[in-house]
């Protein structure tokens, strides 16, 4: 939107070219980039992370030079983990990983013959079997196995866990020690028949586009039920905006 304002005003005044914003947008990213790496003289790897792909579709016109690793948790266990750390709707939690879901697929759909440099990684993978899996990465970062202390990475503790959190009773990012009773794959495996058929409703075709297995039940809502359920939420939608324009107005 800003590149778009100040092309836009800039030519009032005087004609520019139509890779104006694209450049506008390169330069702004070369300016986060350079204000990073002054962060730390020492020349090492810069790695910038972010929990959300909101905005994902930009990322090359920012950082065209760069590599972008994309992280993909199963999205059952995201939705509990919000739910248990930080007090998540069921409902918007399914719906908001659906539309990281998509950001990431349509990402992949438009960028995977451009030339541009990603690659997208399952959480499940690297806790699995945390070796081959960074080694896959390694390999496409183009970075020295030899040097990767592996069995460092498998001891490294816990930290910001939703659910393993020692002896405090909220979420904090001390590091904690890696337990048995750390099992980050089994945080949704205690959901109801019903919740799981919710869930797949809403969200199973993303489930299987990343790899992800469905599971039903017996008692998993009919489709009828199904369409109440998003009545109920595109009705809340709804009234949800309208109230926050009512309070806008006033």
């Amino acid at each position: 939107k800003y590149t778009a304002a100040v092309h836009q005003s800039w030519n009032r005044i005087k004609k520019v070219d139509d890779v104006f914003e694209k450049k506008l947008l390169q330069s702004l990213g070369e300016g986060l980039l350079s204000f990073l790496t002054s962060l730390d003289p020492s020349g090492k790897r810069i790695i910038v992370k972010t929990p959300s792909v909101e905005n994902l579709q930009n990322f090359y016109d920012l950082f065209p030079d760069c590599v972008l690793l994309i992280l993909v948790r199963d999205g059952r266990a995201v939705v509990e983990s919000g739910m248990k750390g930080f007090g998540w709707n069921f409902e918007k939690a399914t719906r908001s990983w659906v539309h990281a879901a998509r950001s990431i697929l349509e990402f992949d759909r438009v960028t995977k013959n451009t030339g541009h440099r990603y690659l997208i990684v399952r959480y499940e993978d690297l806790v699995t079997d945390l070796e081959k899996e960074m080694r896959r990465v390694l390999n496409f970062l183009g970075l020295d196995q030899a040097s990767y202390d592996f069995q460092a990475a498998v001891h490294l503790p816990v930290k910001g866990s939703s659910l393993f959190r020692g002896t405090k009773d909220h979420v904090h990012w001390q590091p904690l020690e890696k337990k048995s009773e750390f099992k980050p794959l089994d945080r949704w495996e205690h959901w109801s028949p019903f919740r799981l058929g919710r869930f797949n409703w809403i969200a199973g075709q993303y489930l299987s586009s990343f790899g992800y297995q469905k599971r039903t039940g017996k008692e998993s809502p009919s489709g009828i039920w199904n369409r109440v359920l998003d009545l109920i939420w595109e009705g809340r939608q709804r009234l949800s905006r309208l109230l926050f324009r009512v309070r806008i107005f006033f």
